[in-house]
């Protein structure tokens, strides 16, 4: 149960950017509804919504992997002594992961309104 409430507590956040950023996106760059031009906007909106939940992500991913049963407080308390880069671990993995993932889901989501329409 704390697995699906960690993972919930990093997606709900990465949605909630992600999704409102992308759309905006694709209002403005992509009127026409390209699956291509989406998936771009799809991409930028998964690279900045990846960069700012990255401290979420490493926070998560700490009270996972740890041997003893930290406390959210604790993790944030550990990572703030080690300093504000600790917090941003992995971010470019994590970008260039969700820039992928942004392209081919939304991307692939606009192509096949494009083909229901």
């Amino acid at each position: 149960a704390v697995v699906s409430t960690q993972s919930t507590g990093r997606e709900i956040p990465f949605a909630a950017i992600q999704y409102p950023l992308w759309e905006a996106m694709r209002a403005k760059y992509n009127p026409e509804g390209s699956g291509f031009k989406s998936g771009i906007c799809g991409s930028v909106a998964g690279a900045i919504a990846g960069a700012l939940t990255t401290p979420i992500d490493v926070v998560k991913t700490r009270l996972m992997t740890s041997t003893s049963n930290e406390s959210v407080i604790e993790v944030i308390k550990q990572l703030s002594y080690e300093g504000v880069p600790a917090f941003f671990r992995g971010l470019t993995a994590r970008i260039g992961w969700l820039s992928i993932g942004g392209f081919v889901y939304l991307g692939t989501y606009q192509t096949v309104l494009e083909i229901m329409s």
